[in-house]
């Protein structure tokens, strides 16, 4: 009885209005077991930029960033010196980092990776060929996403940017200062283990932003049990420190937030090289540096 109990309840979870894929998906990855993916900024082609080296995309918090700090233009430490890559027949590719160009846990939640190979000598050396433009401008409300964290067996959520739920919300608990911050809210379900999933533009394929998180959930869209209704209700109860109030107000709304990538657009010189001292530049905005 209890084996067929926990079969029931796996079928309604793998066959919820999301979907799965069963295969690493070309330039998607990880990198310290969290997603990545291979990215690069708009206005070259491919030929303008192919000696260029190759530029990976992931969540600082995912890669235990001290909270508060940034760091520019650092030499690999030890424990970044690789991520994780699919090639074109989903197969797991280990890359060398050159440097971290960019990482904050700040009002920023990203990391920027350069590799040691070129965008060409990626493709040529190993058939990974499929390089996602960082989206320019934040995403209008509406917009329509894909939540995707480009690992194996993973789910992929379809939602559209919506601030509705988590902008108010992180609002009335004075979680962080929220109108400084460079989030994209959507209604996607993020629980724990999705932090780092890659937003992307449905229409355009452009990367919005990585996932930074989400306190609510949606019966039937988890990853931890929750979407047993009386443990996801607990659950967010106990998350909002059992206040009545906040729990009738945001249970099984959207709350989900990620960290827009467009920011980069305003610290870029001449050479698509990032320059925190540009006059537009606020990627260290309220962070300490963090020298080593």
């Amino acid at each position: 009885m209890a084996k067929k109990l926990i079969l029931i309840l796996v079928l309604i979870y793998c066959f919820s209005s999301s979907f799965y894929v069963f295969a690493g998906e070309e330039g998607f990855g990880r990198s310290m077991g969290y997603p990545a993916i291979l990215v690069h900024f708009k206005g070259r082609t491919f030929e303008e930029r192919k000696n260029s080296k190759a530029l990976v995309l992931a969540c600082a918090h995912c890669h235990q960033m001290m909270r508060g700090f940034y760091v520019y233009n650092l030499d690999v430490l030890k424990r970044y010196d690789y991520v994780h890559l699919y090639d074109k027949d989903g197969n797991e590719v280990q890359l060398r980092v050159k440097r971290i160009l960019y990482a904050a846990n700040t009002h920023h939640d990203k990391i920027l990776f350069e590799l040691k190979l070129t965008y060409d000598e990626l493709a040529k050396l190993h058939n990974i060929r499929i390089s996602r433009p960082l989206a320019a401008k934040v995403a209008p409300i509406g917009t329509k996403i894909i939540f995707n964290t480009g690992l194996p067996i993973h789910k992929i959520q379809k939602c559209t940017i919506d601030l509705s739920g988590g902008y108010t919300y992180m609002n009335e608990i004075n979680s962080v200062n929220i109108l400084k911050n460079l989030y994209v809210y959507h209604d996607c379900v993020s629980e724990p283990g999705l932090s780092g999933a890659i937003i992307i533009n449905e229409k355009t394929n452009e990367v919005l932003a990585t996932n930074t998180g989400g306190p609510g959930i949606r019966i039937g869209e988890t990853l931890d049990w929750s979407f047993i209704p009386f443990i996801g209700r607990y659950r967010f109860y106990k998350n909002l420190g059992y206040n009545r109030t906040l729990y009738k107000k945001y249970y099984n709304k959207p709350l989900s937030f990620g960290s827009d990538v467009s920011v980069f657009y305003n610290c870029l010189d001449n050479h698509y090289e990032l320059d925190l001292e540009a006059d537009d530049c606020n990627l260290y905005d309220e962070g300490k540096r963090l020298e080593y």
